[in-house]
């Protein structure tokens, strides 16, 4: 679904050498102006890089200062255009009416589109054009013209992540709201959020070590970092101080189990349950410390659409309509009847702790499940041969089905996870990386 389209012609700065294929996107050639420009109807997002003209309207009292700054005047036009060597950006206020629909809360303004992030939302990626403080990700939720009780479900779902990410305020773990708002021409929401460049824990697992290797290398690469030689040399280091290391899965990911278990001790502890947890809604902050080229991977929870205040919490027992709209179902329990949902309903605060035993052993076993049997099976199978039993046993009550055999306190549950793992890491003599 296109952000938006042009209303008025929208004239483009495309170098020769690209030309070949803009007349099959749709753009047509002015002869006269020697220039590509943008039938009505079109996503201006797929030609950003193109983006050039001011709008006439808007620079005649600022002409010098436009002149001062690089613009330059296009006679046959009779209008300022930025050219290739300043960006675009720093002229926002004169841009044509139909590229300011790319500007949110008049500093976040859209460079790309990163495709659906759910089934209800578009993931777009912006830059703070005011401070230049770098990358956002603008969340834009869709508005079905099909039903009514569509349209309404995202909207309270829109509702229920800005209350809690609102509530929430700044957390390590947790994706940090900048801000949001309702746009007027459509009445979608949209919220800005802090950029995570790793994307998602979903693409990471069932890779190979390489495979993760040079996700995270192209994550650097992509987010600013100096890195030293080219890709292929700068995997097989890490390839090959890997080998030279006692390899242990748990303590390979610990970091990132540990760190979804904080974010949500936290939201749990001020009041909030996400409900909807699983890995594509886990996104990955990778960092590197240029004086040691040392990496660092902070998980952040996002997507709290399906999320409650544990205050507001309905007493309704009915499973079709509530527990099956907000959950994934690879990432929970379906009762098998009334009194079980009814026990479930109930255990609302042990939802997110299932879920997070499940990504734990996906990650562990390199495998993506499609149901809370499959990670049963890996985890009293292919992973009873290679886990510590105390940790089997840590991961199993977390996935019990049975919501009396879970742990109901996640900040305790989070202290023993913490404990064993510190308790592993001295026993293998662990050195971080």
């Amino acid at each position: 679904m296109a952000f938006s389209v042009t209303e008025d012609r929208l004239y483009l700065n495309i170098p020769w050498v690209e030309e070949r294929w803009e007349r099959e996107a749709g753009l047509e050639w002015n002869d006269h102006h020697k220039l590509w420009w943008m039938p009505r109807g079109l996503d201006p997002l797929q030609h950003r890089p193109y983006w050039a003209f001011l709008d006439r309207t808007k620079t005649y009292d600022d002409r010098a200062d436009l002149k001062r700054r690089g613009c330059r005047w296009k006679a046959s036009l009779k209008t300022w255009y930025v050219p290739e060597n300043l960006d675009f950006d720093n002229f926002v206020e004169w841009w044509p009416t139909d590229l300011q629909k790319f500007v949110l809360c008049e500093r976040y303004a859209i460079h790309k589109d990163m495709g659906a992030g759910s089934g209800q939302a578009n993931i777009f990626q912006a830059w703070d054009v005011v401070d230049d403080k770098g990358w956002f990700a603008v969340k834009v939720y869709t508005k079905s013209d099909e039903a009514a009780h569509a349209t309404a479900q995202q909207t309270n779902a829109a509702n229920a992540e800005i209350g809690s990410l609102m509530k929430l305020g700044e957390h390590p773990n947790i994706l940090a709201l900048e801000a949001w708002e309702k746009l007027e021409e459509t009445g979608r929401y949209c919220l800005i959020t802090e950029w995570a460049a790793g994307g998602s824990c979903e693409k990471l697992i069932g890779l190979s070590d390489e495979e993760q290797a040079r996700s995270i290398y192209r994550t650097l690469g992509d987010s600013g970092y100096d890195l030293d030689g080219p890709e292929d040399a700068f995997i097989q280091s890490i390839l090959d101080e890997s080998k030279d290391e006692q390899k242990d899965d748990w303590l390979d990911y610990a970091g990132i189990f540990i760190g979804i278990l904080e974010g949500l001790r936290f939201a749990h502890e001020q009041g909030i349950y996400h409900r909807d947890l699983k890995p594509a809604n886990v996104l990955l902050q990778v960092e590197m410390d240029e004086d040691t080229d040392n990496v660092s991977i902070e998980p952040l929870l996002c997507d709290f659409g399906a999320s409650k205040i544990r205050s507001t919490l309905a007493d309704v027992t009915n499973w079709d309509k509530t527990l099956v709209s907000v959950r994934t179902p690879a990432y929970r329990w379906e009762p098998d009847n009334s009194k079980e949902s009814q026990k479930e309903m109930k255990s609302q605060n042990t939802w997110d702790l299932v879920a997070w035993g499940i990504i734990a052993i996906e990650f562990l076993a390199n495998e993506k499940v499609d149901a809370p049997e499959a990670a049963v099976e890996l985890l009293n199978g292919k992973l009873a041969k290679e886990l510590d039993e105390e940790l089997i046993g840590l991961l199993s009550r977390s996935i019990a089905k049975d919501p009396d055999e879970r742990p109901s306190d996640i900040p305790k549950f989070k202290d023993q996870i913490v404990d064993f793992t510190e308790r592993r890491k001295q026993k293998l003599n662990w050195v971080e990386c």
